[in-house]
């Protein structure tokens, strides 16, 4: 049987990842924690923790050579590093908090670029974007990055 794409075993191997490198209580399959389950998490196959409708994956695919047997696919699973703090003043704890996430998951990725298996290589975070915010929980940080994967489809 052909496997039309590799999305799901990549986002099956990140959330393994992460949950090596940060703990099983800090990830989340897809959207739907809330600031009730610590003080800092990540989202993994959701672009944006506060829109439940955010994309969650994205990939594009060719033929591997000719013979039209193999394809190759590029892979870009979206992930939201979250973090948040009562006090109000204090915006490097959370901003530092999402950034920490990052390096841990990155570290981890690097012993194991092919995640397992689940794809050829992890070509890298391929970009991230921060916002800060304040709200009813003290100051926030918000850091949704990309993991693009490379994989071969037969």
């Amino acid at each position: 049987m052909t496997t039309p794409s590799s999305i799901p075993a990549a986002i099956d191997a990140l959330i393994a990842v992460f949950t090596t490198a940060i703990g099983a209580d800090y990830v989340n399959d897809g959207p739907g924690a809330t600031q009730t389950d610590g003080n800092a998490y990540v989202y993994v196959g959701c672009q944006d923790g506060d829109d439940k409708d955010a994309p969650s994956a994205s990939s594009d695919q060719e033929w591997a050579w000719l013979g039209h047997t193999q394809r190759d696919e590029t892979i870009e699973v979206y992930c939201d590093a979250r973090a948040w703090t009562g006090d109000q003043d204090d915006q490097k704890t959370p901003r530092d908090a999402v950034f920490g996430l990052l390096a841990k998951v990155t570290d981890t990725i690097s012993t194991d670029p092919s995640l397992g298996g689940a794809v050829i290589y992890v070509s890298g975070i391929k970009s991230s974007t921060l916002r800060q915010f304040q709200n009813a929980s003290g100051a926030n940080a918000a850091l949704a990055f990309t993991v693009t994967c490379r994989a071969r489809l037969s």
